[in-house]
């Protein structure tokens, strides 16, 4: 066991959110609650993480255009010992702006590595996979909708087509036939890049891991039970899942690939017990890693130690060694919401009934009770408006 002085100083860590808040706002949390990290956080003046009690300081942005200039401000004022992009947005505005001298110790990779292109575009980071011999399903990168239906022939029928640069899980769909190709295309006209990628039957599921130079500090998996968006969205529901072949993937790309940080990747487990990797978290944080403590696991021991350059040492799952089908469910919130929009919400008190010994809810880090009333009435509200707005359009016909 790593011995630590109880009177060492606090690392001032520095979060940085552009538009997502999900289950991201328990972050502050996670990272602050052990006492040996500090957390700051940068953010546009209306984002709700305003309202956390473990942020030591909020710094407002009024304008998109005002960020990098706030951020060195901030940067210029105050020692960070690290910044952490917490969306993909925030990841982009680092990555966008890695040739300022300012920012380079603040970067998730360096401007000239290769993850810069891995992180952001999924052929990039099939092709990296492949170098490592991490198997990811088949695909093929194409720049425009014109090039997407005869690039379709290449696919048999079912298949996935996405956003190649990402869009927080929400720009995926399930092809079956001509029809929805042609209705995906005619949704997305203005898409820049898009991937089509072969349907891979099973569980899709996602590993979070914390890695330095030393090795890896933590490794949490979990598997979607319930997701948002017809299956193909951000998880709802989910199951924690044991497997050392998954420890065994972030091993190969932490010592071989060079990832750092707190980070992961999202998976498939094939009918057949095989999985491929399907998409990127790197250079930002992973929205349902903040249950891994359900699990055993403190994420934010592991960034602190890792931020301190201790000896790396491996944090185990509470039922390591157990049968995954055994392991613990949790519903997140506040994506778990969405089934009063979706439908849904008697199928997973029937499936994974809160009171059940082993199924957790988790609404928010502890004492963000305020922080958890504000984000679920934005979100309600924001949804509420969409089903009137979707009520007035029929009423007009």
């Amino acid at each position: 066991m790593v011995e630590r002085s109880p009177t060492a100083e606090k690392q001032n860590v520095l979060l940085i959110y552009r538009r997502y808040a999900s289950s991201f706002t328990a972050y502050p949390w996670i990272l602050a609650r052990g006492g040996r990290l500090c957390v700051d956080a940068i953010t546009r003046s209306e984002h709700v993480i305003k309202y956390s009690r473990w942020i030591n300081e909020h710094i407002a942005v009024e304008r998109d255009e005002d960020f990098i200039p706030r951020l060195l401000e901030t940067l210029a004022a105050k020692k960070y010992t690290a910044v952490l992009c917490v969306d993909e947005p925030s990841r982009t505005l680092l990555l966008d702006n890695r040739e300022i001298p300012e920012l380079l110790e603040y970067l998730p990779f360096q401007p000239d590595s290769i993850l810069n292109g891995v992180a952001v575009n999924k052929i990039d980071f099939q092709k990296w996979c492949e170098g490592l011999g991490i198997d990811c399903p088949r695909s093929v990168y194409l720049t425009n909708a014109d090039e997407v239906a005869q690039a379709a022939g290449q696919f048999s029928f079912p298949f996935i087509v996405k956003g190649a640069l990402g869009a927080g899980g929400m720009c995926v769909d399930l092809v079956t036939n001509e029809n929805d190709l042609k209705a995906v295309i005619e949704a997305n006209a203005d898409r820049q890049g898009w991937i089509l990628q072969e349907f891979v039957a099973g569980s899709v599921g996602t590993t979070g891991f914390v890695a330095g130079d030393q090795g890896l500090y933590a490794v949490c998996s979990v598997v979607n039970r319930i997701c948002m968006g017809g299956g193909l969205g951000p998880s709802q529901i989910g199951q924690f899942w044991q497997d050392d072949h998954l420890r065994e993937i972030a091993e190969k790309m932490t010592a071989i690939g060079g990832v750092r940080g707190l980070t992961g990747f999202d998976w498939i487990l094939t009918p057949s017990g095989e999985y491929r990797v399907i998409d990127p978290h790197f250079g930002r944080a992973v929205p349902n890693m903040v249950v891994a403590h359900l699990d055993g696991i403190d994420l934010g021991e592991a960034y602190a130690d890792l931020m301190t350059a201790q000896p790396a040492e491996l944090r185990k799952s509470r039922d390591s060694g157990a049968c995954s089908s055994d392991s613990g469910a949790y519903w997140l919130f506040p994506q778990c919401l969405q089934m009063i929009f979706e439908g849904g919400l008697w199928h997973a008190l029937k499936e994974y009934a809160p009171w059940k010994k082993n199924t957790h809810l988790f609404f928010a880090g502890k004492k963000e009770w305020r922080l958890f009333f504000m984000q679920s009435l934005e979100f309600l509200w924001g949804h509420t408006r969409v089903v009137l707005g979707g009520i007035r359009k029929r009423l007009r016909r």
